[in-house]
């Protein structure tokens, strides 16, 4: 028995592995052909672009200050995406080479060079942003230079939109940027959400509502002190946003986007990363607002407020209005144009059809969602207002009324043709803006 067992032959290891790995190749093949064909049947056929851009928002949302999927061929890493924040006297929040660029620009407004263009700076939270990336800028200034008091005339943008600012941030930065030596011949601020999200989402951890956006500043006002606990969710914090990048990357690379299985597989990993990186992120907040230290917390939180919702919302609407006051007169002594722009987001109920897509990829803390359905009338009406007192405002938030396609990626940035329409939402604005005479 021993000896007829002996003689069997053998199959050699490397025809083992080549046919384990057959069985697994016809199982993915098979996968495959069941995934598109369940696909196809149910109506929503997969392409390999859609998969891509699927792939690119996960990544931009987690890793990007200013989310646009729509830009990036290879994802940048996290640390290229987020240059390191400073804390900046007036306005809260900077980086350093933003403070470089200021340098820059105080020298070029000394020069007089301006004189020889139209020059826009645009102020605002990602959104606006957005709308100085080429897409919507594009539109923009085609737009204007159909105009005849555009038509020969060089428009330069003055970009200082930065992601999570709200008001009185960019009351705050105007004021200095001019007390600097700025001589813009416009400023178009483009704001809204933040206020009212961002807003909220303070006052629900106890922080005042009028300071900076606790995610976006929080980390500044420690006092420098870095302690073990911060450190490790810090750490958690970056370790997965670099694991969505590089699985992002990894899909990219090798054409995960052809096969629906292999970039079925890798969206869901993504996504389970990302749910780790906001669950890190809403420790890091919570160890914040309970530090140990009295002052650092203080500093923090800010003066005492009414924490019952409709107060907070009270006092974010009148901080955005007044301070839009003041962006106004400040550029009326000096014979600067300001336009106000309301921006749209997704949760302002009634501004747009929303698509499952957008449906899915709309969903966010409560406190933001809130904020936003709840705030925006207010908005609105508080719009009314300001134009009522002379101020250029234009509520730009039902621009997508009728818009059936996706555009939002997430609960307030857009792409695709709503940065075309935003764009040229925006420049009609701004022509009906201009007094008589036009531009000066």
């Amino acid at each position: 028995m021993s000896r007829e067992t002996n003689n069997i032959p053998r199959i050699p290891i490397r025809e083992k592995i080549l046919f384990i790995a057959m069985i697994i190749l016809i199982g993915v093949v098979l996968l495959e052909l069941l995934l598109r064909g369940w696909f196809f049947i149910s109506g929503k056929p997969q392409s390999p672009a859609a998969m891509r851009q699927e792939i690119r928002i996960i990544n931009s949302v987690v890793t990007e200050r200013i989310p646009n999927p729509e830009t990036a061929k290879q994802f940048a890493s996290p640390e290229e995406n987020h240059p390191e924040d400073i804390a900046h006297p007036f306005y809260g929040v900077e980086t350093a080479p933003s403070l470089n660029y200021t340098g820059k620009l105080i020298k070029y407004f000394q020069s007089g060079n301006q004189e020889e263009e139209y020059v826009i700076m645009v102020v605002g939270g990602s959104v606006a942003g957005l709308f100085c990336y080429d897409q919507s800028w594009n539109e923009f200034t085609n737009a204007l230079h159909k105009d005849p008091n555009f038509r020969n005339r060089n428009i330069r943008l003055v970009n200082y939109a930065r992601g999570g600012f709200k008001q009185p941030q960019q009351a705050g930065m105007v004021s200095y940027l001019i007390s600097a030596g700025f001589k813009p011949d416009a400023v178009i601020n483009i704001d809204g959400f933040n206020e009212v999200a961002l807003g909220n989402y303070n006052a629900a951890n106890n922080v005042f509502p009028l300071y900076p956006s606790l995610a976006h500043w929080g980390h500044l006002s420690r006092s420098g002190v870095l302690d073990a606990g911060t450190v490790e969710l810090l750490h958690r914090i970056v370790f997965w946003q670099k694991t969505v990048n590089r699985i992002g990357n990894t899909a990219l690379q090798f054409g995960f986007p052809y096969s629906i299985f292999l970039s079925r597989t890798a969206i869901l990993a993504m996504n389970a990363a990302r749910t780790s990186y906001i669950d890190s992120c809403k420790q890091y907040v919570s160890w914040l607002t309970q530090g140990p230290r009295q002052g650092e917390t203080a500093a923090l939180k800010g003066p005492p407020f009414n924490k019952d919702f409709s107060a907070v919302m009270d006092s974010i609407v009148n901080c955005w209005s007044e301070s839009s006051l003041s962006i106004d007169s400040i550029c009326r002594a000096r014979s600067i144009h300001y336009l106000h722009i309301l921006q749209p987001t997704l949760h302002d109920d009634g501004s747009k059809p929303v698509t499952d897509e957008e449906r899915s990829r709309g969903v966010a803390l409560e406190s933001w969602t809130k904020g936003a359905r709840e705030g925006y009338p207010r908005l609105r009406e508080a719009g009314l207002q300001l134009t009522a007192r002379g101020v250029h405002f234009f509520d730009c938030s039902m621009v997508f009324k009728e818009v059936k396609e996706t555009i939002y990626y997430d609960p307030c940035h857009f792409g695709g043709i709503g940065l075309e329409i935003f764009g040229r939402a925006v420049a009609q604005a701004y022509l009906d803006s201009l007094p008589a005479s036009g531009a000066r």
